[in-house]
């Protein structure tokens, strides 16, 4: 009568691990979203800033790929998902070169702007 009692537990404890792997999709979505920061990044001309970010985030997604090829699919969206930061991170490192490039821009031209104010109040003496 107990053995019967207990049959069934390891049965229900199992369960709900059958379902989340049986839950698992390919990260279809997730891949396309790290290929378009690869694109967004490349266009941030991130290349020449963030080489080894650039080239981790393409590594990771064909690695995603093939993942998702051999059916793999919980170790294709981390992959995935570490492409995508990659490719962000690359991109943020462009956006900061080109804001500090901006900003040594504009303290010259003040720079420019300071002495022209300068040399012009010495000639109204």
């Amino acid at each position: 009568m107990n053995r019967t009692r207990f049959r069934g537990v390891p049965l229900v404890l199992l369960t709900p691990l059958a379902f989340a792997c049986a839950t698992v999709t390919p990260p279809t979505d997730t891949i396309n979203a790290a290929d378009r920061a690869i694109v967004e990044a490349t266009q941030a001309d991130a290349e020449p800033h963030a080489r080894l970010e650039m080239h981790l985030a393409r590594e990771h997604v064909e690695k995603a790929r093939v993942a998702v090829k051999e059916e793999r699919y919980a170790e294709a969206r981390e992959l995935a998902e570490k492409a995508l930061v990659e490719a962000e991170l690359a991109e943020a490192k462009a956006n900061s070169v080109r804001a500090q490039r901006n900003v040594r821009e504009i303290r010259d031209y003040i720079a420019t702007l300071q002495r022209e104010i300068e040399r012009e109040s010495g000639r109204s003496r």
